[in-house]
């Protein structure tokens, strides 16, 4: 189905959410001073601007399957190399970037991904030292010292039964909690 801006607003299948979604997209058609018709858009960060972004939210969210004009004029938008007919109507372009202005943090993992690199290490070289690993940990994620134990204090406790097992089968890993000192007496 070809994309049509002149008619999409006699389409009773629109949704107010997706004729608002729509605009924010490929905007919408008023009249200048001369009369004639022109394609206008929503001022960045304008209350429609963020109505619209809501509402294309709230469609995208939806449990009702999206509309075909909305889901073309998406492709397009994501497309860079889109050079059919309907894709002239799509003047504008989606970027990404950091919602925040302050300084991004490097690593790319989640928190559980540290965490399951962290185990991973401890279960592939039980005879290396925690802090070791959390070294190496710190350093494939780009964190500080204090972001990594954070990191695993959250989630320790999660997989101490794995690390557990393991200890038991191999008797290699020192128990969690204080080491034993060296001049303690053997058993």
């Amino acid at each position: 189905m070809p994309l049509d801006a002149a008619t999409y607003e006699d389409d009773p299948s629109f949704r107010d959410d997706e004729r608002l979604a729509w605009e924010l997209l490929v905007g919408f058609e008023t009249r200048n001073t001369n009369n004639q018709i022109i394609r206008q858009y929503f001022d960045p960060g304008s209350n429609i601007d963020m109505s619209a972004r809501t509402a294309m939210a709230r469609v995208l969210r939806g449990t009702e399957p999206l509309h075909r004009n909305l889901r073309d004029v998406l492709a397009q938008l994501f497309d860079p190399q889109d050079d059919t007919p309907e894709s002239s109507l799509v003047k504008r372009e989606i970027r990404f970037t950091f919602r925040s202005r302050g300084r991004q943090q490097k690593w790319i993992g989640t928190n559980l991904d540290i965490a399951t690199y962290i185990v991973g290490e401890i279960l592939e070289n039980p005879k290396t030292l925690q802090k070791v690993i959390k070294g190496r940990a710190m350093d494939r994620f780009g964190l500080s010292h204090a972001q990594v134990l954070s990191v695993w204090r959250q989630y320790s406790d999660l997989f101490e039964p794995i690390l557990e097992r393991h200890r038991q089968t191999e008797r290699m890993l020192p128990r969690r909690g204080k080491r034993k000192s060296a001049s303690s007496p053997k058993r």
